[in-house]
């Protein structure tokens, strides 16, 4: 008699126990995927997004101005062929701009010349 009212007892105390765990899990399911939270996720991800953007923007930016002036210095001229450090009336040195000149590249792909 004792036996079977302690599994009695014990089996009402695990089903309890898994019930009021699976009731929690799913609440916090269905709180995860309402459409509040959906949306605070998606705007999370779209700032996360635009803000890594922006720094590979800037990095990229960066990185470009740092190789302009390695390319300048490397042909003679330190300031650039535009802009407020050039004289006024004087022509931009074409060798720092494209100038029309057209890059060396294959036969085959040069149309018009």
């Amino acid at each position: 008699m004792f036996k079977r009212l302690f599994w009695l007892v014990t089996g009402a105390g695990f089903g309890f126990g898994l019930s009021f765990w699976v009731s929690r899990a799913l609440r916090r399911v269905i709180a995860r995927w309402a459409p509040a939270s959906v949306a605070a996720r998606a705007q999370a991800a779209a700032r996360s997004l635009a803000a890594d953007a922006r720094a590979a923007w800037s990095d990229g930016r960066a990185t470009m101005e740092e190789r302009q002036r390695v390319l300048r210095e490397g042909l003679g001229g330190g300031r650039p062929a535009l802009g407020p450090g050039r004289p006024k009336g004087r022509p931009p040195d074409r060798r720092l701009t494209s100038g029309g000149a057209r890059p060396p590249g294959p036969e085959g792909l040069r149309t018009g010349t």
